[in-house]
């Protein structure tokens, strides 16, 4: 509105923004001010605690001087000045012409002493009367939050508020009258705001008028004269030294006063930056905390072992998931986790039983007058503790707080299965309805259920509609139970950690469980129903439960013995009518309209033929459905309501958007504003389908155009969702719908959803229209959304807008966070480019290039990288503090409380070493991949159903992302193996099912689908024995899925994997071969530094996941936050110097040592593979590079040697005392095709190649000269192999990570573009598949740690150790971030990281598992 200011002739007159922008700046200096002596107060209390004690008076005294000097040097305040703004003497008579021709500054505008004083008062003066009167009224008890207020009042402030004497009253009067007196204060405030905005007066502030003085904005005669006022300075360059030092002294004050316009403002600048930076979740506050915990510290908790059943990190911060999953509009019926966790945490702080009290009425502890203090007994020690074990020898502050935590849960859990009846007995009554009106719709006829008649037939069709819908609510209470079952075992598990007690277990079996809202049978049953019937809707032998003594009427049970499709008279009539609309034959409309006028006149006829007819005038031609509409003796009925849906003609027509129609409709005095049985009116459907004419026609009847169905959506987030942006027009600029959501769920935000969607001319118009970035539930604003999904122009007009660079709540992160995780490289450019801050961390500790560089999208590292070309380096063991202040052990124990395992030993004098791993001794190992996503073949999908299963009717991803069917995978009954479950539609890119069997010839697969709640079995497909005979290694197949009418209602296509076991091999200590260990522990930093393997640069600090999975790794990076955490290492038994071989095999299966996949033979295009041994020797003495016989290698020369050597002869040319790191070099299919056809051997048979040969030549070595070998490859399917068929040596995963290499450290890589392999893609997939696999580490591309450090403790959080290759700056003695090995050279080197720590010196033992 600024322009209302400047259309008159006064352009000095400051607009209302401006006076407003500078009222704001001058309310930001206090916060700022106190906010900096809060945090310096805390390191020197002795100079500045009075201070900050006394804040107000200090900054009025402050601010006393400096509005002082302004006045008198600029004739305005400071922040006036900052904006450009003066004050000028008020005259009586305006004289502008006269002032336009003397020329310059009226002395008459300069202010007095009397202006100054007096603006003085209110400037200074009414600020701090109004400070001090809001801080009485808070210290009384007013207008202060709940969490504040929950610690309780203390004696003083009782003894204020039950005073009886005089000052005891006007205190109370006081606290009720303030609040009035402020608001009347605030509304005197904006009429003079108003009146200033439209020139009713000259004065922004009442009181201007009395001071006498209005607000100007600087002109060019005020520059002028500022100008004239510095050049009549007195120059001191002609004086001494000691002239212009004491003029500098003396004019210093004058300086520092002048400077603090620009000082001020930028001191407000990084207030945010502090308040992050001394934040509890900042790398500040993380330093400050101690590993080595309170001065007792409790027992640490073991991690689970990696060959165990690891346990879930992702329900760590349930508070934050329980809101992220809630269903729209039902999160007041949600488990109050948060005040749940506050009784929990007043009884851990040792609060009095009062609070507990007031916690479980869901009352402040402040509104308790007669709270009591806590007893002398439970001031010495916590009331958690016990000297017998037992709850009921607890001091009374423990049974108060216990009382009331189960008395709160008690009603929470009648809420919760209060509100799961109500809808249960909805859906129940939903689901009876519908089963009556197929009934009833059946035995009108019955349309064939082997095609796709019933989506012709408009009866059926709403049937259809209605199970579809049904389910989808089925779904959201599924979803609704779940998460309140989890939240009562977490809840629980909880209180019992905090409190030392065990009633978990107890009190989920007697008062949990037995709940209807936790006794899934009825649920489960009507999901099998509703399943069934969408699978076969003329089935109605499905659900007679529920149809009661409808379903054994004689015609229903004479329906179910025919099953047989029949024509009734409807479903003639609306067959014969369809098929004389689409041959244009009048005769036969006639005839057709004279056949339902009979049809009408039946029982109960008259709804059915109305709603046939008015389906096909729907999709008829104008004229042909006036001819349809003139036929009809009998006057066609637009009042009628369909049954099933509870739709009338007007929800018909807007649905089709024939615009004619609803015309019609509304002359025919219809209904305009009736819902139907999902709470939609017209307007829902005119919107949701995108005809903008339809909405403005009912908005022209009146039809509220921003009401709510039953999924809280009005008809703008349906027009927005559809990306119709002229709908959307039509609603805000006709329909003056606001532009923000009334909805309680910010998640329905239409700008929000339209971000979330691409929609950019929809986000355009909203922005146009006034719309606000307003955070969802999780704290992601539009831009966040936006980033995630890619839509890169959305983002540019997001930019600069709030939360367009600002962390979510949910894992804090920034919008580039998003776009780096999903690898959307033109808004990584777009946000760098707008000055985003790329070097921002989330709560983990990572920036952005961590989760690009995880998860492969190599692009957005390098923009990334550019955009922060040098990342600090932080060496997290010698950062770690050595103390923890003891109020730090309340944050430490509830940020860990839901990732301590329920039951774990404390943790081992001395490190166990695990010798070997797993191993295949007479079993089969299959994998069975769902999805195909290892094969190259980019013809393999994932999972695909029957639409009839899966539909996208009125489904949005963005409202509620259901997932209503299971497969189920099982094997044969004899192998005792768990079943497999994935959701449906499969979201993963692959699901990965491992078993092991006794034989191939058993080998059987079952893949069930069932409802995702129910038991009923919708389809299966069966892979036999015989489907497996004489498999290969990998071989993909597709198996149809048949219901149990044996027709086909989808696919599944797998993969299956064999790995065979290797004979005569043996998990020994001490015999012919060297057999590894490892082991695992947590190492305190605490140790000396010591040369290790390094890089150049060093690792940052990082912190554990948050609620959600959002790191990569299922095994994150430890918080250095938390006191009783520590560094996992693991140490093994490789170290020192070994040479690096690469192996093929060749024709006739043996190995042999060769580092390219093209044979030296310029005239044939042959690899290793296409020839035997004997041809492969002959070529290598032709070439001139095979050994001489009896030769004996030095590992120092072998780098420098370029021969073509079989391996076993290999092994027995160097000493045994040379350890060897086999690189296993496996062509990929585009690795064979592009070197002609090839032969390309079976993967087993590979393997076992190798692994005989080298059990050969250590037979052979003799006992006593066993040799250390560790194998790698760039090929995972031959890692898993070489892991399961021996366990006496490590095995390594190589991967590029998906980046193309510079320097390889063989020809053999697999680079991006030789296997498009998942698994190869990134690194996330690299550590996955070798932590699932159980191997020992992996090798990865140095020059990608070095950019991106922090993926170091992430690989090794991971229990893997670390290998680095193609790298060029590796220094072994610099101390910073170690990895395990290094390969550079043809040699790999060890490091021995067990010199770290002195704990490292564990004992052994044998894993036969």
């Amino acid at each position: 509105m600024e322009f209302f200011n400047d259309v008159g002739t006064d352009p000095l007159k400051p607009s209302l923004f401006e006076l407003v922008a500078q009222e704001q700046l001058r309310d930001l200096l206090q916060p700022a001010l106190k906010y900096v002596l809060a945090v310096f107060a805390q390191r020197y209390p002795r100079y500045l605690l009075r201070i900050v004690n006394r804040h107000e008076e200090f900054y009025a005294a402050i601010m006393f001087f400096v509005e002082k000097h302004y006045l008198i040097k600029h004739n305005a305040s400071f922040s006036e000045n900052f904006y450009g703004i003066k004050r000028r003497r008020r005259p009586y008579i305006e004289t502008e012409r006269a002032r336009a021709a003397v020329g310059g500054i009226p002395a008459t505008e300069k202010l007095r002493n009397r202006e100054i004083w007096r603006s003085l008062l209110f400037l200074v003066g009414l600020p701090y009367l109004r400070a001090k009167t809001q801080d009485l009224y808070e210290e009384l008890g007013g207008g202060v939050s709940s969490d504040i207020m929950e610690e309780g009042l203390d004696v003083r402030q009782i003894r204020m508020l039950t005073d009886g004497s005089i000052k005891g009253r006007l205190r109370r009067a006081f606290k009720a009258i303030y609040p009035w007196l402020n608001g009347l204060f605030e509304l005197w405030l904006l009429s003079s705001n108003i009146a200033y905005l439209f020139d009713r007066t000259p004065f922004y502030r009442p009181w201007l008028a009395w001071i006498g003085v209005d607000l100007r904005r600087l002109g060019v005669e005020d520059f002028r004269a500022a100008n004239a006022a510095m050049m009549s300075k007195p120059s001191v360059l002609g004086k001494g030294v000691w002239a212009r030092l004491k003029s500098l002294i003396k004019r210093s004050p004058q300086l520092l006063l002048d400077s603090l316009r620009l000082l001020l403002p930028t001191a407000i600048f990084f207030i945010k930056f502090l308040e992050w930076w001394y934040s509890p979740s900042s790398p500040a506050r993380s330093l400050s905390k101690s590993p080595l915990g309170p001065t007792v510290p409790p027992p640490k908790m073991l991690p689970p072992h990696p060959q165990g059943i690891p346990f879930d990190r992702t329900q760590y911060g349930f508070g934050k998931l329980i809101q992220a999953q809630q269903v729209p509009g039902w999160s007041q019926y949600y488990l109050d986790y948060k005040f749940l966790k506050k009784i929990i945490s007043s009884l851990a702080s040792n609060r009095p039983a009062s609070e507990a009290a007031s916690l479980a009425l869901g009352v402040r502890p402040s509104d308790i007058f007669n709270q009591s203090q806590p007893s002398a007994d439970s001031l010495g020690r916590p009331p958690i503790f016990s000297s017998s074990g037992q709850d009921d020898d607890r001091g009374p502050d423990f049974q108060a707080h216990k009382a009331a935590f189960f008395f709160k849960l008690e009603r929470e859990l009648e809420k919760i299965n209060a509100f799961y009846l109500q809808k249960e007995a909805e859906l129940q009554l939903r689901l009876e309805t519908l089963l009556s009106k197929r009934r009833a719709a059946a035995m009108r006829g019955i349309p064939d259920p082997t095609d796709d008649s019933t989506q012709l037939n408009v009866e059926w069709s709403a049937v259809e509609e209605g199970f579809r819908l049904l389910e989808r609510d089925l779904g959201k209470l599924q979803q609704y139970v779940e998460i309140n079952a989890t939240g009562f075992r977490k809840i629980l598990k909880k209180f019992d950690k905090r409190s030392t007690s065990a009633t978990k277990e107890l009190y989920l079996a007697r008062r949990v469980d037995i709940q209807p809202v936790f006794n899934r049978q009825l649920i489960s049953e009507l999901s099998d129903t509703v399943a069934t019937c969408l699978l076969d809707l003329t089935d109605l032998s499905s659900g007679l439960q529920f149809e009661g003594s409808a379903a054994t009427d004689i015609f229903t049970q004479q329906l179910m013995m025919e099953r047989a499709p029949h024509m009734g008279p409807y479903r003639d009539l609306e067959n014969s009518l369809r098929k004389a609309v689409m041959t244009s034959d009048r005769i036969a409309i006639a005839d057709c309209a004279r056949f339902s006028d009979s049809l009408a006149q039946q029982n109960g006829g008259k709804p059915n033929v109305s709603r046939i007819l008015w389906n096909v005038i729907l999709e008829a031609p104008p004229e042909l459905a006036d001819l349809i509409l003139a036929s009809v003796s009998i006057p066609f009925d637009f009042q009628y309501v369909d049954d099933i849906n509870g739709r009338t003609c007007l929800h018909e027509a807007a649905i089709a958007g024939a615009l004619r129609l609803v015309n019609l409709c509304l002359d025919q005095n219809v209904q305009a504003d009736k819902a139907d049985v999902y709470g939609r009116t017209a307007m829902h459907y005119g919107a949701m389908y995108g005809f903008p004419e339809v909405c403005r026609r009912l908005l022209q009847v009146q039809i509220p155009p921003n009401a709510l169905d039953r999924d809280n959506c009005s008809p703008l987030v349906y027009a927005t969702l559809r990306g119709s942006v002229e709908c959307v027009r039509v609603l805000i600029e006709e329909g003056h719908v606001p532009v923000q959501s009334i909805a309680e769920e910010s998640d329905l935000d239409p700008l929000t959803l339209a971000s979330q969607s691409g929609h950019v001319d929809v986000v355009m118009l909203l922005l146009q229209h006034g719309a606000k970035c307003l955070p969802n539930t999780n704290g992601e604003y539009p831009m966040h959304l936006a980033a995630s999904e890619g839509h890169t122009e959305v983002c540019r007009l997001l930019l600069h807008l709030d939360g367009w660079d600002t962390p979510d709540k949910y894992h804090e992160w920034t919008p580039v966070f998003h776009a780096a995780r999903h690898g959307h490289f033109d808004c990584i450019k777009l946000l760098v480019k707008a000055g985003c801050k790329v070097d921002i961390r989330d709560e983990m500790g990572h920036l952005a290039v961590h989760y690009a560089a995880w998860y492969g999208h190599h692009a957005c590292v390098d923009a990334l990288l550019h955009a922060t070309p040098t990342i600090p380096p932080t060496n997290v063991f010698e950062n770690l503090p050595r103390d923890s202040p003891s109020g730090a052990m309340e944050d430490t124990l509830m940020s860990e409380i839901d990732m301590i395992p329920s039951l774990s030993l404390p943790p081992p004098i001395m490190p166990h070493r695990v010798y070997g791993h797993n191993y295949l001794d007479k079993t089969y190992l299959i994998q069975v991949t769902i999805g195909h996503a290892h094969s190259p073949s980019e013809k393999f999908t994932g999972v695909t159903l029957h639409h009839r299963l899966i539909s996208p009717t009125l489904k949005d991803k963005y409202l509620l992302a259901s997932s209503p069917l299971k497969l189920v995978m099982t094997t044969d009954s004899d192998t005792g193996t768990a079943p497999y479950t994935i959701s449906l539609p499969q979201r993963e890119q692959s699901d990965v099912f491992a078993f092991q069997i006794p034989s191939l010839d058993k080998l059987s697969l079952k893949f069930s689908v069932y409802p995702n709640f129910g038991t009923k079995t919708i389809g299966r497909a069966v892979a036999l024995p015989s489907l497996f005979v004489d498999i290969q290694h990998t071989h993909q197949f597709i198996l149809p899925i048949l219901d149990h009418r044996l027709q086909v209602i989808g696919e599944v296509p797998f993969e299956v994997n064999v790995i065979t076991p290797f004979e005569n091999v043996t998990l020994e200590v001490g015999g012919g071969v060297e057999t590894y260990w490892k082991s695992t522990a947590s190492a305190i930093p605490s140790f000396s530094p010591s040369p290790a393997i390094t890089l150049a640069q060093g690792i940052r600090q990082t912190r554990r996941l948050g609620s959600t999975q959002t790191s990569p790794s299922a095994f994150s990076i430890a918080s250095t936050t938390t006191s009783t955490r520590s560094q996992a290492l693991t140490i093994t038994s490789l170290r020192g110097d070994y040479i690096y071989v690469v192996v093929q095999v060749t024709k006739d299966l043996h190995p042999v040592a060769y580092t390219d996949w093209r044979l030296p033979e310029p005239s044939y295009d042959l690899g290793v593979s296409d020839i035997t041994l004997a041809q492969f020797e002959a070529l290598a003495l032709k070439c001139g590079r095979a050994l001489q016989p009896g030769q004996t290698l030095r590992a120092r020369d072998w780098p420098k040697l370029n021969i073509m050597v079989s391996l076993a002869q290999l092994m027995l040319s160097i000493p045994t005392e040379v350890g060897m790191s086999l690189e296993l070099a496996y062509a990929s299919r585009r690795i064979s095709q592009r070197f002609g056809p090839g032969n390309r051997l079976n993967l087993n048979n590979f393997v076992d190649a190798v692994l005989r040969a080298i059990h050969q030549a250590s037979a052979l070595n003799g006992k006593h000269a066993r040799r250390n070998i560790t194998f790698g490859s760039f090929s995972p399917d031959i890692c898993s192999a070489l892991n399961w068929k021996q366990p006496n040596y490590s095995v390594f995963f190589s991967s590029t990570c998906g980046r193309k290499l510079d320097h390889s450290p063989s020809l053999t890589v697999l680079n991006p573009d030789d296997d498009n392999d998942r698994r190869l893609a990134s690194l996330g997939a690299a550590v996955d598949f070798a932590r699932t696999n159980n191997l020992l580490g992996i090798w990865v591309d140095a020059n990608l740690l070095t950019q991106v450090p922090s993926l170091i403790h992430e690989i090794k959080e991971a229990g893997l150790l670390v290998g680095i290759y193609s790298a060029t700056d590796i220094s072994p003695e610099i101390d910073g971030c170690p990895v395990d090995a290094y390969l550079r050279d043809g040699n790999v080197v060890y490091a021995d990281l067990s010199t770290r720590n002195p704990d490292f010196t564990g004992h052994g033992s044998m894993d036969f598992r």
